[in-house]
């Protein structure tokens, strides 16, 4: 990320900050709460403190062309490409994985690598850095995670306080590496 994303990155949540505050400034008149109640809205106050969430909603639309090169393994498939497996530190060719999808944490860029189309896995996992915080495929909901969003939040969360320096430092001694 350059320095431009991250000063555009503090300010859409600077900005956000600000929507929450004079949203909760109206909120405090009686008028307003009946308002919202009659057409079936909220009337919760929203949380200012919470960065986490904010980033939840500005990420969604956020853009990021310069990336450190992080990844995070979110799946993997066998020779005849049925259901997602994880396998991430058996070596290429071995224990029936075939391909492997990787996520960049800055751009959400989708990286496939097999044997046939693009880069092999191995050179992909020698050359770049590839975490793999809970080496699972889906969540219950059967949802892209192995962590990615938990990894991505966490990056970006200290971008935003302490800078890209610090982030990259974070997410590399609290997640493993494959």
């Amino acid at each position: 990320m350059n320095k431009n994303e991250i000063t555009r990155l503090r300010k859409q949540i600077h900005d956000e900050v600000e929507r929450r505050k004079k949203i909760n400034h109206y909120l405090d008149n009686e008028v307003v709460q009946n308002y919202l109640k009659l057409i079936g809205e909220s009337t919760d106050k929203k949380e200012i403190e919470n960065i986490r969430e904010m980033l939840v909603d500005i990420l969604k639309n956020f853009e990021v062309k310069n990336t450190n090169g992080i990844y995070v393994c979110t799946k993997a498939y066998d020779e005849d490409n049925s259901a997602p497996i994880l396998y991430p530190r058996t070596p290429e060719g071995k224990g029936g994985v075939d391909c492997k999808c990787y996520m960049d944490i800055e751009s959400k860029k989708e990286i496939v690598t097999n044997c046939i189309i693009g880069p092999s896995i191995y050179d992909f996992e020698k050359s770049n850095i590839v975490l793999n915080p809970y080496n699972a495929p889906y969540n219950d909901k059967n949802i892209l995670l192995n962590g990615y969003e938990e990894v991505r939040l966490d990056f970006f969360e200290e971008c935003y306080k302490n800078g890209q320096y610090k982030a990259v430092q974070k997410i590399l001694s609290k997640y493993l590496r494959i």
